[in-house]
């Protein structure tokens, strides 16, 4: 079982914690858990993704396994996938400089796209980014992107030259 909450804190405004709990049955299968654990990366994207966070930090409990941590990884930077050919609006740098000193500025309301732009991944034992687990997870992932670029990529664009290249 799974669940989340999102707790707000009273004296920051704009920083707030979600709170991720995974439980399983001591007789789960392997597969079982990972599924689990997938879904738990996806919901965690999900949910920063809907909060418009452009930075994010994850810190693992000591009792969860690197591999279920790169399980938990793989799937996150999976959710957090986006191809746009979107262009970004274009920015008055007055009128910015002028939002930005305001005490209730609030950065996520021109962000655009809903891909994270940072996300650092611990525990507080050792650096989970460090494993070998954690690098293959993270690695497979990050090949998933890359041929899903390559797969959206316009005709036009993705000619025989650049397709090597």
């Amino acid at each position: 079982m799974s669940q989340s909450y999102w707790f707000y804190s009273p004296v920051t405004q704009h920083r707030r914690t979600l709170l991720l709990q995974h439980s399983q049955k001591p007789d789960a299968k392997l597969e079982d858990v990972r599924k689990s654990i997938r879904g738990l990366g996806a919901k965690a994207a999900q949910e920063f993704q809907g909060k418009k966070c452009d930075d994010v930090e994850i810190i693992f409990s000591d009792k969860i396994e690197k591999e279920l941590q790169g399980v938990f990884a793989n799937s996150f930077e999976l959710t957090n996938y986006e191809y746009s050919h979107k262009t970004a609006p274009e920015v008055d740098e007055e009128a910015e400089k002028k939002a930005k000193a305001e005490p209730d500025y609030d950065a996520r309301g021109k962000k655009h796209g809903k891909v994270i732009g940072k996300v650092e991944i611990r525990n507080s034992k050792e650096n989970v980014l460090e494993s070998s687990d954690h690098k293959f997870w993270v690695a497979s992932a990050r090949a998933t992107a890359y041929a899903r670029n390559l797969t959206n990529t316009r005709g036009s664009i993705a000619t025989p030259d650049y397709m090597e290249d």
